[in-house]
């Protein structure tokens, strides 16, 4: 009876040749790809040299700018405004706070800053405002407080100047919620500013205001007071 050579339940060892475990060799194969001398191409090394390009980062970020820019020229198209609040929406309201910050950057005259004349110009075709809320707010006073020296009060008409009108009535909406208890920007240190200024907070004494600088304009033009 012939023996067999191997014994039973063991297998003959299997020899391997150096190459089977030698790391593969990469070549350019063309079109972005990066090939292996075993003919497997590795996207993976392709991808992060791609990460590590300078030149895509850029795009990338253009990109993002991009899809910010039209977010806000849509709310401009619904609201009328550039004021995006936390609440409407915290991404686009972090993204414009952070327009701000490149815009002062630039008007620092920092080498750093982001904000290059092409954005420049497009956000201030939609109106963009580069002020802080508090910056405006005291611009505005500023506006009210010279019509205030000049006509010797501050019941300011629409016809007068509009934009300055609305922000009047909008203290006022403020001035409301701060007597009904409910949260309110005028502060205690605004409602003092437009207190010595004279502003009505009702309107229906400012009503009256306008209709009593109406007679006086008449008795000046006509010499009576029979309207």
């Amino acid at each position: 009876m012939q023996l067999n050579k191997h014994r039973k339940g063991r297998r003959p060892a299997i020899a391997f040749s150096s190459q089977t475990c030698s790391s593969p060799k990469f070549t350019d194969g063309g079109n972005g790809e990066t090939k292996r001398d075993d003919g497997i191409v590795d996207f993976a090394q392709n991808d992060n040299d791609e990460k590590r390009s300078p030149e895509k980062s850029r795009r990338t970020r253009d990109k993002k700018w991009e899809l910010h820019f039209e977010k806000l020229a849509n709310f401009v198209a619904e609201h009328g405004h550039t004021m995006v609040s936390p609440k409407h929406s915290p991404t686009l309201h972090s993204w414009m706070e952070r327009q701000k910050v490149e815009y002062r950057k630039r008007e620092m005259n920092d080498p750093k800053h982001c904000m290059t004349d092409y954005r420049l110009e497009r956000l201030n075709q939609l109106g963009m405002t580069w002020e802080s809320l508090e910056d405006r707010w005291e611009t505005r006073y500023d506006e009210l407080r010279e019509f205030y020296q000049t006509h010797g009060h501050a019941h300011i008409q629409q016809s007068e100047n509009c934009s300055l009108y609305m922000w009047c009535m909008a203290q006022r909406r403020q001035y409301k919620r701060l007597q009904e208890g409910a949260s309110s920007t005028l502060t205690p240190e605004r409602l003092e500013k437009l207190n010595q200024i004279g502003l009505l907070w009702d309107p229906s004494e400012d009503k009256w205001m306008e209709r009593y600088k109406a007679l006086v304009r008449y008795k000046a033009n006509y010499g009576d007071w029979c309207v």
